[in-house]
C-alpha cells in the first residue's frame, strides 16, 4: 500500500524572513516545519514580537512567479566566503545544483541577488566547475526543483532568476560536515 502524494506549493513571509516551496505536500511541510525551527532558534532576521504560523493556510499560497521579487536586494544567510570556498564546502551532484549554489553565493556574498542565464554563466567561469553547454537549461531545471524564481519572459535572456528562501535552505543541506 503507497501513500498518495500530492503537490502542494507554499510561499511564506514571517517579518523579513521567507520560506517559499513547491512540490509534494509531506516534503514541503517537512521544510516548512524546518523553516519555523531555523526562526525558532534565533535566527537575526525575526524581530522580537513577531509570532511564527504554525500550520500553513490558504493565504500563503504562492503569487505567481512572473512578478518583480521586492526583496531582491534581502540577504538571509550572508557569508564572506570567496566564491570557491564556498563552493568547495557543498556537495554539489548535477548542474541545476551548481547553479542554485552559485546564485545563493551571489546574494549571500552581496554580489547581486538576481542574475540572468549570462551572468550566471560569467559566475561559472569563476569557479572550479568546467561551464555547461547550455547553462540556461541548468538554470531552468534548478528553477523547476523549486530552488530559483524568476523574474521576466520565459527563455529571454533578459529573464532574471534569484534563488528563493527553500533554494537557500536546500543550498545550506549541501554543506559537507567538517571532518575533525
Amino acid at each position: 500500500m503507497s501513500p498518495q502524494s500530492s503537490q502542494l506549493e507554499l510561499s511564506v513571509s514571517i517579518a523579513s524572513a521567507s520560506f517559499s516551496a513547491t512540490g509534494d505536500t509531506q516534503i514541503v511541510l517537512d521544510a516548512y516545519a524546518d523553516f519555523k525551527e531555523l526562526l525558532r532558534s534565533g535566527v537575526p532576521t525575526v524581530a522580537s514580537g513577531d509570532q511564527i504560523c504554525e500550520e500553513p493556510t490558504t493565504e500563503n499560497r504562492a503569487q505567481p512567479r512572473e512578478q518583480e521579487h521586492p526583496a531582491a536586494t534581502e540577504v538571509k544567510a550572508p557569508t564572506s566566503l570567496p566564491l570557491k570556498p564556498y563552493l568547495a564546502r557543498l556537495r554539489l551532484r548535477g548542474n541545476k545544483h551548481k547553479a542554485a549554489a552559485l546564485l545563493a553565493w551571489s546574494a549571500e556574498s552581496g554580489e547581486k541577488a538576481e542574475l540572468t542565464a549570462s551572468e550566471i554563466e560569467q559566475l561559472w567561469r569563476r569557479s572550479p566547475f568546467k561551464v555547461p553547454k547550455n547553462v540556461p537549461r541548468d538554470v531552468r531545471a534548478a528553477e523547476a526543483e523549486g530552488w530559483l524564481d524568476s523574474a521576466g519572459k520565459e527563455n529571454s535572456p533578459s529573464t532574471t532568476y534569484r534563488i528563493n528562501g527553500f533554494g537557500e535552505g536546500i543550498v545550506a543541506g549541501w554543506v559537507t560536515p567538517s571532518e575533525s
